[in-house]
C-alpha cells in the first residue's frame, strides 16, 4: 500500500533490499481537563473576573470536544472545587458549565494548593492524572510556586498555562515545559481579547483535526456611541460544522446583525444573551453555507472594546479543512527570533496566502509583520507552505506572544501537490504546474 501511493511510486527507493516497517498503535483516550483560575483580589479590578468568565465560555461552549471530561477549581490563598468533572454530552453540560465559573475575586495568591485541588478534581475519574490535562491562568506573583515542581512533574498530567499581563510570576511557565503544556500570554488590558485567544488555542492535540474548532475571525476594537463595528467571515467548502459567532462588550450590549451569503439576517432574537457575563452566541443550526457572512455591531451606549470571535469545525468528516501551526525559534541568545506560520491542506502545502503575525509585546502597541514563502531572508525554501519572518522588534524582557491571520489570496491561493520528492506542485486551470524549490515566487 505505502510503495504505491503518489509519494513512493515515483521516487527510486534509497535502501537495498525489503525494508520491514514497524507500525505501533496508540488510541487516545477521551480527553480530562480542569480549569484551575485565579480568583485573587487583583483579578476583581478592571474587569479583569468578566474577561475571564467570557474567554472560559468560549473553550466550554466552542473549544472542548464532545466526550470530554472538565471540571472547573478557583483559587486564590485557599482553593474551591466550583465543578467537579463533567462528561460534556450536549449543549446542556456546556452551558451547566459556564454557569459554574467563578464571578468574584479576593484573598492571596497560592499557586500550588489551585493545582493540587486540580489534581485532585482530575482523579475522580480512574484514580489517576497521567494524560490528563489543567489549563491554569494566573495574574501576578507567587514565590512559593516551586514548592509543588516535584509533585507536578511526577503527576503525569499535563498544564497549559495562561499568564495575564507582564506581573504573572516568572516561573509559571516552567509548569508548561516539565509537562510538555502549551504557553500562553494575555496583555493585561481592557482593549485586548487575549484571553479569548488563548482558550481558543486550546484543542485536542491528538484529535482528528476535522473535528477540532477552527477560529476562522478574532477582532476587537474600542467604539464610540454610534458607531458600527463591521466584518466579513470568508467560509470555504471545508468548513461549516458546528459554528458558533461570539460577540463580548465591556458595558451595554451592541446591536448586532448577522446576514448569510443568501441575505438571510439574524439579530437580537437568534442570539443567546447574558446580560452579566456580557457576552452573546449566536449558534448556526446545520452546516454554514459557503460564502462571505457579514456581520454589524453598534454600539449604542458608552464608548467600550467590544470584540467578535467565529469558530467552525470541517463540513466533511473525509475532507480536511485548512491548518494553520505557528511556530517561534530562537537558536541562542544572540540570534533573532524567527516566526514561522505552516500553512496545510491535509498533507499539502497551501501556497501563495496572504499571512500576517501580530506580536504583542511587553510594552507598548502590537506589531504586525507580513510573512512570505519566498526562501528569502528567514525563509529557508520558497513554496513550501512555510511562510517565515525575522522579528527583531524587541522592545525589552518579558512575555510576546503572537497571533496569526491567515487570508487566501482571491485567484491566488492554491493547495500544492508533492510528487516522489520531487519540486512542489499544483493545480491551476486544470493544468500541472511546477515550482523550482530555489527560485522565488514570482
Amino acid at each position: 500500500m505505502i510503495s504505491k501511493s503518489e509519494d513512493f511510486k515515483n521516487s527510486s527507493s534509497p535502501h537495498t533490499g525489503s525494508v520491514i516497517p514497524t507500525f505501533t498503535f496508540l488510541q487516545a483516550k477521551h480527553r480530562v481537563v480542569c480549569l484551575v483560575l485565579d480568583v485573587s483580589a487583583s483579578m476583581g479590578l478592571e474587569n479583569r473576573v468578566n474577561k475571564l468568565q467570557q474567554a472560559a465560555k468560549v473553550f466550554l461552549l466552542q473549544i472542548i470536544e464532545d466526550g470530554s471530561h472538565v471540571g472547573i477549581v478557583s483559587f486564590h490563598s485557599a482553593a474551591f472545587t466550583d465543578s467537579k468533572l463533567k462528561l460534556i454530552d450536549g449543549d446542556d453540560a456546556r452551558n451547566e458549565l459556564v454557569q459554574l465559573l467563578p464571578a468574584t475575586a479576593s484573598g492571596g495568591r497560592n499557586i500550588c494548593i489551585g493545582v493540587r485541588s486540580g489534581f485532585a478534581v482530575l482523579r475522580a475519574d480512574d484514580g489517576s492524572t497521567s494524560g490528563d490535562e489543567i489549563i491554569l491562568v494566573v495574574l501576578g506573583e507567587d514565590n512559593g510556586i516551586n514548592g509543588c515542581f516535584a509533585e507536578v512533574e511526577q503527576s503525569g498530567a499535563i498544564i497549559h498555562t495562561i499568564a495575564i499581563g507582564q506581573n504573572a510570576t516568572e516561573e509559571l511557565e516552567q509548569l508548561s515545559i516539565m509537562t510538555g503544556g502549551l504557553q500562553f500570554a494575555a496583555t493585561d488590558n481592557l482593549d485586548s481579547n487575549g484571553l479569548i485567544d488563548a482558550f481558543s488555542a486550546l484543542v485536542a492535540t491528538n484529535s482528528d483535526i476535522n473535528h477540532q474548532p477552527i477560529q476562522l475571525e478574532r477582532s476587537g476594537t474600542r467604539i464610540d456611541n454610534g458607531t458600527w463595528m463591521n466584518g466579513t467571515v470568508v467560509f470555504d467548502k471545508t468548513v461549516g460544522n458546528d459554528t458558533m459567532f461570539v460577540v463580548t462588550w465591556d458595558a451595554q450590549a451592541p446591536i448586532v446583525i448577522v446576514r448569510n451569503p443568501s441575505g438571510k439576517t439574524y439579530n437580537h432574537d437568534d442570539f443567546r444573551i447574558n446580560q452579566t457575563e456580557h457576552t452573546a452566541h449566536l449558534k448556526i443550526q446545520g452546516t454554514a453555507q459557503t460564502g462571505n457572512w457579514i456581520y454589524n455591531i453598534l454600539n449604542h451606549g458608552i464608548k467600550q472594546f467590544v470584540t467578535t470571535s467565529v469558530t467552525s469545525r470541517a463540513a466533511d468528516a473525509e475532507i480536511p479543512p485548512v491548518n494553520v501551526n505557528v511556530y517561534m525559534n530562537k537558536k541562542d541568545i544572540m540570534s533573532p527570533i524567527i516566526i514561522y506560520v505552516e500553512v496545510t491542506h491535509g498533507f499539502l502545502p497551501v501556497l501563495h496566502a496572504n499571512v500576517t503575525a501580530i506580536i504583542e509585546r511587553p510594552s507598548g502597541p502590537p506589531i504586525k509583520q507580513k510573512l512570505y514563502d519566498d526562501g528569502l531572508g528567514a525563509d529557508v525554501n520558497s513554496d513550501d507552505g512555510i511562510y517565515s519572518k525575522y522579528f527583531l522588534m524587541l522592545n525589552g524582557a518579558g512575555r510576546y506572544s503572537v497571533n496569526v491571520h491567515v487570508q487566501g489570496e482571491k485567484r491566488m491561493a492554491q493547495v500544492a501537490l508533492r510528487r516522489g520528492g520531487h519540486a512542489p506542485q499544483y493545480t491551476k486551470n486544470g493544468n500541472i504546474q511546477t515550482h523550482s524549490a530555489n527560485l522565488p515566487n514570482k
